[in-house]
């Protein structure tokens, strides 16, 4: 389950990014290119507007990105311009979808490699003020000055920037007062600040700063003789002749061929000069660049969903260590998740699943009454329309020359205010004027001559000139498509024109032989109705949400209830872990109270068999005590295997009764074991007190482990206290000799699998026993090597050899009794010297010194002894030295 969530944790950035990145709904828009080798692109994604800087060979060096959509509003960059210092700059209209007017415009200073935009200027256009969708800004850059003109139905309007003090600078507007007000096509500020513009009547002008003009190019009387117009900074004017298939460039009145090649009218061509042309292809998402001749191929890069990508996959790998660390955190502090948060997790989950399921069901089923209402709408509008002309006068219309006729006219007055549906209305008959209640629709006429399509009237401008060259050759084929399938009743298409997705539909207008002569087309664009139905969605949601909110705390609230139950039962367990073993109550007849049921019984016998197991395990340690099996390095008796060994570093004490046998000689066999039982159970207290463990318990010896020397000889001292003061009718009698020895010991299990016992071997336990017999001899009570202790109370005894080393003993008389004490430590020195002496072979020496230590402690049996060693030594050839007549 763990690596299940971990994976979940890590996938769902991922399909986050998916969700946010999908192909994008418009693809490449506009190609622009600056005075070197860089290209330009500007793509419509699904929510932003990105703009990509490339080389020429489609190398991407960098990109920058803002919002496209605010509500009802939509961005579209206008134009682009490019200074000597290689500062890109751009201009950008905000359009309210509802009525196809801008409400804000701005201009931006771009840093593509930091990939940010700077405002230059912007302007706000309030509701009474909002201007109608301008046909496009052109942009132009002086040094310091960024010129801009922008094409509106009435009038041009050119601006003056200071980019680096970002302030406008001068603003100045022309009004389109040459041909009755025809309106602009397009226009391009120029050095010195001039604009060549082009109106819709296929004439081209020059407007100088003193707002005169002159006419470059075009007669009135014969319109539409270009569908495509460019200027460049030094005034050079390009026109794509439609008819002839050709470009023509003309600077003032002089135009002539030029060597740019004809692209068969391709609507979103791009000129920088007469040897440099681009244009987009079909897919939307790469270009062709035509520069001296050659022909490059490039593409808009995939920059931005790289990094989105990047930093998805750097998200799910945070949220997965994350996971993993609080997943640590609580093995570690052994933090308890209530199980009443897994089932709100899982509740909330749930039902927020169903919401999302319903919010979305109940958006789409919006959006489709929204689109069935608006569709209607439409094609009554478009039939009405229809309606409004014949197929004959339409036939009339002089294209070359369109100016004076009524049918023109009438078209030209009601599609002007498509926008506004209020001066549209009035131009419907009496009782028509219920055409739509959406206000942001567009209507426009295509005429049909000679077999092909013609944009009559588009986006308030006439246009004589192929649909392909105008709206996109794809729209000519579905115009085409439309004709072909013969469904005249209305048909209903859709297509996105960069700044949204759009409905549209679309009725004939017949001639007298039936066929269909022109199309009338009504459109609005989804953008507004979508918003509408996200705010009804978002309304469904709350609504739903509060809802899930009310019934989460409700189940919440009665799993709570019924978790109580769980809670003791979860409170008993945790005390049967730390060996208390309680019941809980059983109330009621659900899986809670039987499993309480079930607790109490096995909880009742858990106890009975641990109780058990603690006996045995006591009766077991009786016999192999637990320090003992700390020792083996094992964890219970029931580990412990035959064979079983460990090498360790022990402090051996040996307790040898020296007189043991003679005390019980007497004594029937229960008083024997009696007796043996109390002497060795007093001992064992005194060495399991001190921190020793018995590991031998023989007739006559103990044989006692310590991790301590210290506490080996502290032990020995209790022992003999307690020899000395208690019941001492009886162990007064009892006489011992112990002595501590520090060494290396295999401590292991031995014997038949029926019967184990613990043993130890080593030489450290033969030299303990060794001197246990030495101090028995010499009536020591504890005797000790110098290299194992050497306490505050002690005499040098001499050296013995053993295994080829040299002990040197000394006589541990703390525990003595109080005359021996006092007498060995008020003349112990008199002793050792005597020793020293005898230790370098002076017997007589030795010998007075030890006379004059005896008359200080007459029954001390070591000087006895080292006095008959000293008289045998004098006579005897061969001497006898310190331990060897034992």
């Amino acid at each position: 389950m763990r690596k299940l969530l971990f994976i979940l944790m890590f996938l769902l950035p991922q399909a986050v990014n998916f969700y946010l990145y999908r192909p994008a709904s418009a693809g490449v828009q506009a190609i622009y290119l600056d005075g070197g080798e860089n290209v330009y692109f500007v793509r419509y994604d699904k929510n932003d507007i990105i703009i990509f800087k490339t080389s020429s060979e489609g190398d991407a060096e960098g990109s920058c990105s803002f919002p496209r959509y605010d509500k009802y509003d939509f961005a579209a960059v206008d134009g682009m311009a490019f200074g000597e210092n290689g500062g890109a700059y751009c201009a950008v209209s905000r359009i309210d979808s509802r009525n196809f007017t801008v409400s804000y415009q701005c201009w931006l200073e771009i840093n593509f490699s930091k990939g940010t935009s700077d405002i230059i200027y912007e302007e706000f256009f309030p509701e009474e003020r909002r201007l109608v969708q301008p046909a496009g800004t052109r942009l132009l850059v002086e040094g310091d000055i960024l010129r801009s003109v922008t094409v509106r139905p009435d009038e041009l309007v050119f601006n003056d920037f200071d980019v680096t003090e970002k302030t406008r600078l001068s603003s100045a507007v022309y009004e389109t007062v040459f041909d009755g007000g025809a309106g602009m096509a397009d226009a391009y500020p120029i050095n010195g600040g001039a604009v060549i513009a082009s109106t819709a009547l296929g004439e081209v002008f020059r407007l100088n700063p003193d707002r005169s003009h002159e006419k470059l190019y075009g007669d009135a009387k014969k319109a539409g003789g270009f569908s495509r117009f460019a200027a460049d900074a030094n005034g050079g004017v390009y026109l794509y002749l439609h008819g002839e298939n050709r470009w023509i460039k003309g600077v003032g009145q002089d135009f002539a061929d030029t060597r740019i090649r004809a692209f068969g009218g391709l609507w979103q061509g791009y000129i920088l000069d007469e040897t440099r042309y681009a244009f987009i292809k079909d897919d939307g998402q790469s270009a062709e660049l035509y520069a001296n001749g050659e022909i490059t191929e490039i593409s808009a890069p995939e920059r931005s969903r790289r990094r989105a990508t990047a930093v998805s996959i750097a998200a799910g790998a945070g949220l997965a260590c994350l996971y993993a660390c609080a997943v640590f955190l609580a093995d570690k502090k052994k933090i308890k998740i209530s199980l009443l948060y897994k089932q709100a997790v899982i509740i909330l989950a749930v039902l927020g699943a169903g919401v999302f399921a319903i919010s979305k069901q109940a958006s789409d089923a919006l959006e489709k009454q929204h689109e069935d209402n608006i569709i209607f709408s439409l094609r009554k509008t478009a039939h009405k329309m229809s309606n409004l002309f014949d197929a004959d006068d339409l036939g009339a219309i002089d294209l070359s020359d369109p100016s004076g006729n009524p049918v023109f006219e009438k078209i030209t007055r009601n599609f002007r205010y498509a926008v506004d549906v209020t001066k549209l209305q009035k131009l419907l008959p009496d009782g028509e004027s219920a055409v739509t209640t959406y206000e942001n629709h567009y209507v426009c006429a295509l005429l049909r001559r000679d077999g092909e399509w013609r944009a009559a009237y588009y986006d308030n401008y006439y246009v004589n000139a192929p649909v392909e060259n105008i709206i996109g050759t794809k729209a000519a084929e579905r115009y085409n498509a439309f004709l072909e399938r013969g469904d005249y009743d209305g048909a209903v298409m859709g297509f996105d024109d960069g700044n949204g997705d759009w409905i549209a539909v679309i009725v004939p207008v017949f001639d007298s032989a039936g066929n269909p002569a022109a199309l009338m087309e009504t459109g609005i664009s989804k953008r507004q109705y979508v918003y509408e139905t996200q705010l009804e969605s978002r309304r469904v949601a709350v609504r739903a949400g509060a809802v899930m909110a009310g019934g989460t705390v409700f189940i919440l609230a009665g799993l709570w209830f019924s978790l109580n139950s769980l809670k003791r039962l979860r409170k008993a367990v945790e005390a049967a872990g730390n060996g208390e073993y309680k019941t809980v109550p059983v109330k009621g007849r659900d899986e809670i109270a039987l499993i309480s049921s079930a607790f109490n019984l096995m909880s009742s016998r858990i106890e009975s068999h641990t109780r058990n197991l603690e006996e045995h395990n006591r009766a077991y340690f009786r016999f192999i005590p637990a320090q003992l099996l700390k020792k083996l390095g094992k964890d219970s008796i029931l580990s412990v295997r035959r064979g079983d060994w460990r090498h360790i570093d022990a402090h051996i004490l040996y307790i040898s009764f020296v007189n043991l046998n003679e005390v019980t000689e007497k004594m029937d066999d229960s008083q024997t074991f009696a007796f043996f039982n109390r002497v060795y159970g007093e001992i064992s207290g005194r060495i399991i007190a001190g921190g020793g463990v018995a590991e031998t318990c023989g007739q006559s010896e103990l044989v006692c482990l310590f991790d301590d020397a210290k506490a080996a000889y502290s032990a020995a001292l209790a022992v003999n206290r307690r020899l000395d003061g208690v019941n001492a009718t009886l162990f007064k009698k009892l006489k011992c000799a112990s002595s501590i020895v520090s060494g290396g010991a295999l401590i292991g299990v031995a014997g038949h699998e029926k019967r184990l016992c613990t043993t130890t071997l080593s030489g450290a336990v033969k030299l303990s026993g060794r001197l246990a017999e030495i101090a028995a001899h010499y009536g020591v009570r504890i005797i000790c090597p110098a290299d194992t202790l050497k306490p505050n109370f002690a005499r040098f005894m001499g050296n013995v050899g053993f295994d080829g080393k040299n002990a040197a003993l000394y006589d541990c008389y703390e525990g003595d009794e109080t005359e021996a004490f006092m007498s060995k430590r008020e003349h112990g020195g008199v002793f050792e010297r005597g020793v020293e002496k005898f230790e370098e072979g002076e017997w007589y020496e030795a010998k007075r010194l030890f006379i004059k230590f005896l008359k200080a402690a007459p029954s001390d049996l070591a000087v006895k002894r080292y006095l008959f060693m000293c008289e045998r030594n004098e006579t005897e050839a061969k001497p006898l030295l310190f331990g060897e007549q034992i």
